[in-house]
């Protein structure tokens, strides 16, 4: 049943972010509903999913970097932001430029901070 609400969230957000806006700067609480995706570059549709990361920041901007860490505390990935797509308190940091990302961290409690 875990499974089944993960992939509905999950899918729900991959609707939304279909209106969502690019930014060039977010931050966001600590303790939101997070989720690391990371899809191999030539076979892209194989991916792995980690729920309830953490980053080493909360906030960020194009051109800065950003630390991920599983529950255990253990590094994920570091990556330098590329883009950011923001939705109803929901933003996509990735280090990918390009429109179809596949490797991006996504939290809730998201809010744009303007320039």
């Amino acid at each position: 049943m875990k499974s089944l609400l993960f992939f509905l969230l999950l899918f729900i957000s991959l609707i939304n972010k279909s209106y969502s806006k690019e930014v060039s700067s977010v931050s966001w609480s600590h303790g939101g509903d997070t989720t690391y995706n990371s899809c191999m570059m030539i076979v892209s549709f194989i991916c792995t999913t980690e729920q309830d990361v953490e980053s080493d920041v909360s906030n960020t901007s194009i051109n800065k970097f950003i630390v991920i860490y599983n529950k255990k505390n253990e590094l994920i990935k570091k990556f330098k932001v590329k883009k950011i797509e923001y939705s109803d308190g929901r933003c996509w940091i990735t280090p990918q430029p390009i429109r179809r990302y596949k490797t991006y961290f996504t939290t809730n409690k998201c809010e744009v901070v303007r320039d």
